[in-house]
């Protein structure tokens, strides 16, 4: 049998048990309820950030075909596409940055620019809606910015005088 710890010992185990239970465990409770709040507000903002995406993507796609396709009919499903996110879902999930191409990307559209602006204009909402998924989601900062990079490199060697038309393939329409 094993004899009880000396006195001294055992007052300081009694008192780093008090002090255990006086600030340990409510500091684990707390931390306990950050976590689950955290995950319960993701949890409910869940169906909205993935309308957001979705709703951003398909912005995107359809500014992207309408500026590289010659095909009439894919055009024309690309453009009412492009409109019923421009005049609906879009609006309720966007930021003023990705409004902003988005109104800049139709003033092209109705005004007949390039295939080459259109493609610019198409990379720039690309670049808006990849800020707003970044600004949203709860990812860790940097994990996007190589696809931003990418998105900003495109821009910019897309915008080269030298390289203009060279990926112009669809047939500007009015």
């Amino acid at each position: 049998m094993s004899e009880p710890p000396p006195k001294p010992l055992k007052e300081w185990l009694g008192i780093a048990e008090t002090v255990v239970k006086i600030v340990m465990l409510p500091a684990v409770a707390i931390w306990a309820v950050i976590e689950f709040s955290t995950g319960a507000s993701l949890d409910a903002k869940r169906p909205f950030l993935e309308a957001q995406l979705r709703y951003c993507t398909d912005a995107s796609s359809a500014a992207a075909v309408i500026a590289t396709t010659d095909d009439d009919a894919l055009f024309r499903q690309n453009r009412a596409e492009f409109l019923r996110l421009y005049f609906g879902p879009l609006v309720i999930v966007e930021d003023a940055v990705v409004e902003a191409a988005m109104i800049d990307y139709k003033s092209a559209l109705d005004g007949g620019g390039s295939c080459q602006d259109l493609q610019n204009r198409s990379l720039a909402i690309a670049e808006a809606c990849l800020g707003l998924v970044q600004s949203s989601w709860p990812v860790l900062p940097g994990q996007l910015d190589a696809a931003q990079e990418a998105v900003r490199n495109r821009l910019l060697r897309e915008s080269d005088p030298k390289a203009a038309g060279a990926s112009a393939t669809c047939a500007a329409r009015p």
